[in-house]
């Protein structure tokens, strides 16, 4: 069994286009560099700590992301002295959430409030690291986190089976018109909880997602700096494609995610 992170981060990667940080609450900081375990990132070290200097682009506008697994995931919310939800043990004077997972494994990802500083300069970081890599200063097997997304707060359940089920007790009200699994003010507090394999509720200024970019030697000669997602479409491999067939070499699978 491959585990909740390979759920997570291969849904989340689909759906945004982005990597995820493992465990969700693990910081993850523009210019840090690591290695790719599979499709986790390890932090070893960073630009700054490696005497490699960049400057940073700050985010632009906020923005909100969710994510539901596709089928097979029931969220429903009620405010204080609505009927209870079936099947749940929430009390009619309270307000709450309830999230059940019917049908397999599956996700809820909810994060407010994001904004997306990266390098600003990443063709000039890319020479320097190039030159590191031609020195023998730099490993080929080392990736550069080159863009984050930055949450004011964030939730997310994981259930890797059917029939997980989580129940959230809201503290303060709720406005069903604009009511978030992220939302601080509603100071969600779990009430129940079974099969959910990793829950964070409305946690504060975390980073789920990020890209990295890493040194590409070609089949044919020469050196690039290239985002990780690049190199299976430079491949040109499908998407459900095995990577653990014999067909396809070690060292591709070195630098392709395993999604």
């Amino acid at each position: 069994m491959k585990g909740p992170q390979y759920q997570y981060t291969k849904e989340l990667y689909e759906r945004f286009g982005y990597l995820a940080a493992w465990t969700p609450a693990t910081p993850v900081a523009l210019g840090d560099v690591g290695e790719m375990d599979g499709n986790v990132f390890r932090r070893v070290s960073s630009l700054k700590e490696m005497g490699v200097s960049f400057t940073v682009r700050r985010g632009g506008a906020h923005e909100d992301l969710t994510y539901t697994s596709e089928s097979g995931v029931n969220l429903n919310f009620k405010i204080a002295g609505s009927p209870i939800i079936e099947g749940s043990s929430l009390l009619i004077q309270k307000a709450g959430a309830t999230i059940e997972f019917s049908k397999g494994a599956g996700v809820v990802f909810v994060a407010k409030d994001c904004i997306s500083p990266s390098i600003s300069d990443q063709i000039s970081l890319g020479k320097e690291i190039i030159r590191l890599y031609n020195l023998g200063k730099w490993d080929a097997k080392y990736t550069v986190v080159t863009e984050i997304k930055q949450a004011a707060s964030m939730s997310v359940f994981i259930s890797e089976n059917s029939g997980g089920k989580v129940e959230l007790i809201a503290e303060n009200s709720l406005n069903l018109g604009a009511v978030s699994l992220a939302d601080l003010d509603a100071k969600f507090a779990v009430g129940a909880s079974s099969g959910i394999n990793t829950q964070i509720i409305a946690q504060e200024q975390l980073t789920p997602l990020f890209r990295v970019r890493k040194v590409k030697v070609g089949w044919l000669g020469g050196t690039t700096f290239r985002s990780l997602e690049s190199f299976r479409d430079l491949a040109d491999l499908p998407p459900d494609i095995n990577l653990d067939s014999d067909k396809i070499s070690a060292e591709l699978v070195d630098f392709v995610p395993e999604f």
